[in-house]
């Protein structure tokens, strides 16, 4: 977070210097070795597939299981599972829980009410909810709403 405060206040004046050069190198060494999975979400090619994964996009919370799903993409429960693994390299469950996580830190960090995220992605306690969170991200929700102010300067 240093590194990319300094290079913003750089980038807005003076020349590059070598140490600025340095750090911007750094940065990007950093941000390039961060695993592709845990800030990105493939989504399916097959036309069938992607009906389901924007259906989900568009409400993470939907209650369906994956027999609704499978019936939605016209598929057998077991050719579903293979070809969703097979088209985004990862199991539906797993593939719908980083979605769901992937929406609540979007809208935590628009300061959305915890209480409120966690239903809207498809929670039902808030404790499944933050068990969930901090499995995935490391923090817990509030600790990652703090995250998200520190780095803003709206006082709120």
């Amino acid at each position: 977070m240093a590194q990319v405060e300094r290079l913003s206040q750089n980038a807005k004046g003076a020349a590059w210097q070598d140490s600025f050069t340095r750090l911007a190198e750094s940065f990007w060494d950093e941000f390039l070795s961060i695993p592709r999975h845990s800030v990105s979400l493939p989504f399916p090619e097959d036309a069938r597939l992607k009906r389901v994964a924007e259906a989900l996009s568009a409400t993470p919370a939907d209650p369906r299981g994956q027999q609704e799903w499978a019936d939605m993409a016209g598929m057998s429960l077991r050719s579903f599972i293979r070809h969703f693994t097979a088209d985004t390299g990862m199991q539906f469950s797993v593939w719908r829980q980083r979605l769901r996580i992937l929406n609540a830190q979007e809208r935590l960090a628009r300061r959305e009410r915890v209480t409120d995220v966690a239903a809207a992605v498809g929670y039902e306690s808030l404790g499944a909810f933050a068990a969930a969170f901090r499995k995935s991200t490391g923090y817990s929700p509030s600790a990652y709403v703090q995250r998200c102010r520190v780095g803003t300067t709206d006082p709120m």
